[in-house]
């Protein structure tokens, strides 16, 4: 596996978390990933939501949205 940048560099050179995180979202699509991890969903809109169990804690409704336009949950 490879980091993106090492941990044992000093704090000054590295990147503000904010860039890795929004480096990070534009390689892997959100929605792509949870289903790699073979979460299902349904759509919850017209447009491009989803909800499905959620991956984070024991559910029995669905309750986890993710919004693929935006690549968020």
């Amino acid at each position: 596996m490879r980091l993106l940048f090492s941990y044992a560099q000093p704090w000054e050179t590295k990147q503000p978390m904010g860039e890795d995180v929004e480096r990070l979202k534009q390689r892997i699509p959100l929605l792509e990933y949870l289903q790699r991890h073979n979460w299902t969903a349904r759509r919850a809109g017209p447009r491009q939501e989803f909800v499905g169990l959620c991956p984070l804690h024991r559910d029995a409704r669905p309750s986890f949205y993710v919004n693929a336009g935006k690549n968020l949950f």
